[in-house]
């Protein structure tokens, strides 16, 4: 709590939860602890006629899920799951590439987050035997939805998941492949990786789309220091900046696509993107009775997906998933 305080000397400290969830003035209440306890917080939340926005993973299980949509349906409240990698700038340029017909019919999805930590950080509750640890429910989250939100819900799962680092003891490597009746999505993540492969390689009937690397926001709001987050977005970030933007970062796409029977490689900027515009969207759900940034029911098909890698890979086969709306797991 003391360093709490030196961080944030205007910020007001609950010594629990509960006196915070329970306070009259508090309209919204923002659940960024463990996985396991996720749950329990929210329904305490909704319970006491609060808005809640739950950092991913949103739960557990698809039972704990459906039971706080139900809850903050009953009571008309706003649910909603902090996925802010649907704001990274190369998925943005990648929804575009589409959506404009760029690459054709997409018959070949890679999204990969590979780093290097051979070292297992025991002290941290994700590197810990604990309900929900591991990188199939923290990275895998985050791979998942964004296919969900590109493709939507597949037919078809298969898994391979793997604790390869020497005293590993949750899963810190998994291989995801998801099938959908002409496409294929790989959903890869790894913990042994000196140099990452490409984030996104999508093919598709008339082109390739390729990024490398990660968007620099989280890395450049983790360093910030002194300047504030609105500073970052401007000077680090800002559209006009090409030259910083590009050596900050690996800030860039390339496209090859035909176009009148003749190949054209192209490395396009990519655009800005900006997790604040979650919160922007909240504030408009919330206030003015817009939609969700991300709605309950699409966190749930995410947690739903992880439910079917865990059975995939203890039956070592492709297993067919339900529907995303009636699914039998539920």
């Amino acid at each position: 709590i003391e360093k709490i305080k030196i961080q944030c000397p205007k910020a007001t400290i609950y010594a629990d939860a509960i006196s915070l969830i329970s306070n009259p003035f508090i309209d919204l209440v923002i659940i960024t602890t463990p996985n396991e306890s996720h749950y329990s917080l929210a329904k305490q939340a909704l319970e006491h006629n609060k808005h809640v926005v739950v950092e991913k993973p949103f739960v557990l299980n698809s039972h704990e899920g459906q039971q706080l949509i139900i809850l903050a349906q009953s009571k008309n409240l706003v649910l909603s799951v902090y996925h802010n990698r649907r704001w990274d700038n190369d998925f943005i340029a990648l929804k575009q590439a589409i959506s404009a017909q760029i690459l054709g019919d997409i018959s070949q999805c890679e999204i990969r987050f590979e780093r290097f930590r051979p070292q297992v950080a025991s002290e941290r509750w994700r590197e810990q035997a604990l309900p929900g640890s591991g990188l199939l429910y923290d990275l895998g989250s985050h791979l998942i939805d964004q296919a969900l939100q590109l493709f939507g819900w597949p037919n078809t799962v298969y898994a391979d998941i793997a604790s390869q680092r020497t005293s590993a003891i949750v899963d810190d490597y998994f291989h995801l492949l998801l099938g959908y009746p002409a496409l294929k999505v790989i959903l890869h993540v790894g913990s042994l990786v000196k140099k990452s492969g490409p984030r996104f390689l999508v093919h598709g009937s008339k082109g390739s789309f390729m990024k490398y690397g990660l968007d620099p926001q989280e890395r450049l709001l983790l360093a910030m220091v002194n300047s504030g987050a609105a500073s970052i977005y401007r000077k680090t970030l800002h559209k006009d900046q090409d030259s910083q933007r590009r050596n900050i970062c690996d800030n860039w796409i390339e496209v090859c696509y035909e176009e009148n029977d003749e190949t054209i490689s192209q490395q396009k900027d990519l655009p800005m993107g900006d997790y604040r515009q979650y919160y922007r969207q909240l504030y408009d759900c919330i206030v003015h009775q817009q939609a969700t940034p991300v709605s309950a029911q699409s966190a749930l098909d995410c947690i739903r997906l992880i439910e079917y890698a865990h059975q995939s890979y203890a039956e070592n086969k492709m297993v067919l998933v339900g529907d995303s709306v009636n699914d039998p797991l539920l």
